[in-house]
């Protein structure tokens, strides 16, 4: 299937050698099982079957209403998910649980707020911006990848296997070295999943300006990515 990236750099995808981003899409993007094994509890499952009947925006007027186990079922539907973007945001996982958790304490602390003039998912996210900007503000040392992981370098051999592992890597560093509103649009799209659409809803921007800001971004990573690519084989 075309992504969305894959439609905006046809020329990367047909050249030789190390595909860019092949790498980004072929990146793992699910940290459920990281999140599984983690100590995030913050509400009791209390979700039902009948309960994905009900949309996000029905559920979160019901806790603005003072309905406020239906949290719980919010909770549900989107702590993996801004779970990941935390984790990519930060490069932390447990710096990401904690943002999770203060997200889902703004949404009862801001609750009377919540209008259902757009979809919950902007809303949600904004707020999730917002707690990964100031956790950054207040950590900004942890908010960088200084190398790539010691597995990664202590891996043996070049097999294709060891190649696809160290370029992830090198992503990896990548991305943390791009600027946050730059990092977020690859991290919302590509691992997150939003369309151009969903993005300008979020952004409150046009699908035109989403789709430059896009672009910019994913060019800037390619350019770090080349440019860290250079340096660790220079180095070996």
């Amino acid at each position: 299937m075309t992504t969305a990236l894959q439609r905006e750099f046809p020329a990367t995808f047909q050249s030789q050698g190390l595909k860019f981003l092949n790498i980004i899409i072929e990146s793992p993007c699910g940290l459920e099982k990281d999140y599984a094994s983690s100590d995030v509890t913050f509400f009791e499952n209390r979700s039902s079957p009948t309960m994905t009947l009900v949309t996000d925006e029905a559920l979160m007027l019901a806790v603005r209403d003072g309905e406020l186990h239906h949290l719980s079922e919010l909770f549900e539907r989107y702590h993996r998910r801004l779970y990941g973007f935390c984790y990519r945001m930060t490069d932390d996982r447990l710096a990401a649980q904690d943002i999770v958790q203060e997200v889902f304490v703004r949404v009862l602390k801001y609750r009377q707020k919540y209008r259902d003039s757009g979809p919950f998912e902007s809303w949600i996210f904004q707020i999730t911006r917002n707690a990964c900007s100031d956790f950054s503000k207040r950590h900004p040392s942890m908010c960088s990848v200084d190398d790539v992981p010691d597995a990664v370098r202590s891996t043996q051999g070049h097999d294709a296997n060891f190649q696809q592992s160290e370029a992830i890597a090198v992503l990896r560093k990548a991305l943390m070295q791009l600027p946050p509103e730059k990092r977020e649009l690859i991290i919302l799209t590509r691992y997150q999943g939003m369309t151009y659409e969903q993005l300008a809803k979020l952004m409150d921007a046009d699908v035109g300006a989403m789709r430059v800001r896009l672009h910019r971004a994913i060019k800037q990573l390619e350019e770090i990515f080349f440019e860290l690519s250079g340096e660790r084989r220079h180095a070996m």
